[in-house]
C-alpha cells in the first residue's frame, strides 16, 4: 500500500508564538493607549482647577490693591479715626466686599500672631470665586492708620464651599444574613 501524501496547513510553534506575541502586543497597546488618556485627562482637569485658583488669586490681589489705594486716600482725606470710620462702608458701596465694624483692641496681635499694630477698627470680607462650588475668601482686619503704621492685616485667605455637598448615592451594604 502506497501512503498517500496529504496536503494540510501546518502551523508550527513558531507561528504560534508570533500570534501569540502579536496580541499581547495589540493588547499592551490599547492599554497604554487607555492610561494615557487618562493621564491627559487628569492633568487637563488639574490645570484648569490651577488656572482658575490663580484667577480668583490674581482677582483679590487686584481688589486688595484697588482697596489699600483706596485706605491711604481715605485716611489722607480723614481728619480722624472717626471720621476714617464713617468713609469705610462709603468706599464699598459698589463691592461685594462686606464691612464689620468691632473697635475691640487685639493685644497687638491676630489669630496668626502677626503684629496687627493696635485697635482693630472691624473686619472686611470678601470673595473671589474660583468655579461653582469654591471660592477664595479674603478677610482684613482694618486697623487705625492714625496710631499705627498699617491699614490692615490680612486674616484669611482662603478657599471655602460656596455649595453643601450631599450625597445623592446610597450603598447597598451586607446585613449579615
Amino acid at each position: 500500500m502506497r501512503k498517500k501524501k496529504r496536503m494540510g496547513l501546518n502551523i508550527g510553534t513558531s507561528s504560534i508564538l508570533l500570534v501569540f506575541v502579536l496580541l499581547c502586543m495589540v493588547t499592551f497597546a490599547a492599554l497604554s493607549y487607555v492610561s494615557a488618556n487618562a493621564d491627559y485627562k487628569l492633568s487637563r482637569s488639574l490645570a484648569d482647577r490651577t488656572s482658575a485658583y490663580y484667577d480668583a488669586v490674581n482677582s483679590a490681589e487686584e481688589a486688595l490693591a484697588l482697596l489699600d489705594e483706596q485706605l491711604a486716600q481715605l485716611a489722607a482725606d480723614s481728619a480722624g479715626t472717626s471720621a476714617y470710620m464713617k468713609g469705610i462702608p462709603e468706599l464699598l458701596e459698589d463691592t461685594n466686599a462686606a464691612f464689620t465694624p468691632s473697635g475691640t483692641d487685639t493685644g497687638s496681635t491676630d489669630t496668626e500672631g502677626a503684629d496687627t499694630g493696635g485697635t482693630v477698627l472691624g473686619t472686611l470680607t470678601w470673595q473671589a470665586p474660583i468655579n461653582d462650588t469654591q471660592a477664595l475668601e479674603v478677610s482684613l482686619n482694618l486697623t487705625d492708620p492714625f496710631s499705627s503704621d498699617t491699614r490692615y492685616t490680612i486674616s484669611q485667605w482662603q478657599v471655602v464651599q460656596t455649595q453643601t455637598w450631599e450625597d445623592g448615592s446610597t450603598l447597598n451594604l451586607y446585613d449579615g444574613s
